[in-house]
């Protein structure tokens, strides 16, 4: 219906068969989730660029974004080589929240019109800081802002 209308359909995917979400704009599998749907463990870099390249392949999709936890994310568009995206060093207490974190980011980057990896790079800032809190609680929006004035610095 999404691609019908042009809107992009954004997926937080649930189960192992990725190809009922075909044609989405973008999947946002965890680690395992991606390791599960891939049928690879994903242990390091080269396991999960090889998850993430399979799953593109073996999906009628162009792009999946896995979150890594205390990693980051990598985002996979077809026919580029896959954007790692390293989280920033904070104190983690609670990871409810993060997938719904991403997707909601991500989604309003892509509705205002952002490349993806600049999305997906504002949707692991906000992660972070959603990780940083006991229990699942939202971001307010001068957190937000002084998390990005900190990442800007580096």
């Amino acid at each position: 219906l999404g691609n019908h209308h042009k809107k992009p359909v954004l997926v937080d995917p649930k189960g192992l068969d990725f190809r009922k979400y075909a044609n989405a704009s973008i999947i946002t599998p965890n680690r395992k989730e991606a390791s599960l749907a891939a049928g690879i463990e994903i242990r390091d870099t080269g396991s999960l660029a090889a998850a993430g390249n399979k799953l593109l392949s073996g999906i009628p999709v162009n792009n999946l974004l896995i979150t890594t936890g205390k990693d980051g994310m990598t985002l996979f568009e077809k026919g580029k080589p896959p954007y790692a995206i390293p989280a920033k060093a904070r104190q983690v207490f609670d990871v409810s929240g993060a997938g719904d974190t991403v997707l909601a980011v991500l989604g309003t980057a892509v509705a205002a019109g952002l490349p993806l990896t600049e999305g997906a790079a504002l949707a692991n800032i906000a992660a972070g800081i959603v990780v940083s809190k006991v229990g699942t609680a939202p971001i307010e929006k001068d957190e937000f802002h002084n998390a990005l004035n900190r990442h800007d610095k580096r």
